[in-house]
């Protein structure tokens, strides 16, 4: 985590508000750059960067501490996607733990479809302690701090120690920052907010739907989708 308050970084790696996912060797060489949503492509770099060389011990292996532990903060797709791909090559032993203040993953792509009445969210939610099935831990926990000198975690429950540490924390929500947001809008990010529209659109006929985008960045979503009529 690096503090950006002027936006060069984000500038840096963003192209017309889609950012780049960066993956960046033990050497700190780029092995994967991409500014679109690859999940494949970022899961074959990982796969690659924890190959093992000819007579070499994969990068993970040489770079384990005596906490012999990855966290993953953040239960989104980008952190299953880490969690899942990491625990598949770490060695025996090493623990793969999973940090969430949600119980729940919701897989945000189908939203737009729970909006126009063709996904329920019992279809794309999930408990993730259902991870603890592929030998990844889960703590459901808020983070307060992150103690880099010292790999600790801090969390609202306890302290985490680590040895690598994954930061896949998303983008906060904060509608209610917006004057007027409750009374006059939905919010297209939450199945709660779809089952709104999904409602007000069952009743439309006629008018004019405003599309509102409170700040940059947002959360990209299409914006097409099929209306009754």
């Amino acid at each position: 985590m690096i503090p950006d308050a002027d936006g060069t970084l984000f500038r840096a790696f963003t192209n017309g508000w889609v950012p780049w996912s960066v993956l960046i060797d033990p050497d700190g060489k780029v092995v994967f750059s991409e500014n679109e949503f690859d999940e494949e492509g970022f899961s074959v770099a990982i796969r690659q960067l924890y190959q093992q060389p000819s007579g070499e011990q994969p990068a993970l292996r040489r770079a384990q501490s005596s906490a012999d532990c990855t966290i993953v903060l953040g239960g989104g797709i980008g952190g299953l996607v880490a969690a899942r791909e990491l625990q598949r090559r770490v060695p025996a032993g090493h623990r793969v733990v999973l940090v969430d203040r949600s119980a729940v993953h919701t897989y945000q792509p189908s939203l737009l479809w729970q909006m126009i009445g063709e996904r329920r969210p019992e279809q794309f939610r999930r408990p993730l302690n259902r991870l603890e099935r592929k030998g990844i831990a889960f703590h459901r926990a808020e983070v307060e701090e992150l103690d880099l000198d010292n790999k600790v975690v801090r969390t609202t429950s306890s302290d985490l120690d680590y040895d690598t540490l994954v930061v896949s924390l998303g983008a906060q929500l904060a509608p209610e920052t917006v004057p007027g947001f409750e009374q006059m809008a939905y919010n297209l990010y939450t199945p709660e907010g779809c089952e709104q529209i999904h409602d007000a659109l069952e009743d439309f006929r006629e008018g004019t739907i405003a599309v509102l985008i409170t700040a940059m960045p947002f959360k990209c979503r299409a914006l097409r989708s099929r209306l009754p009529g």
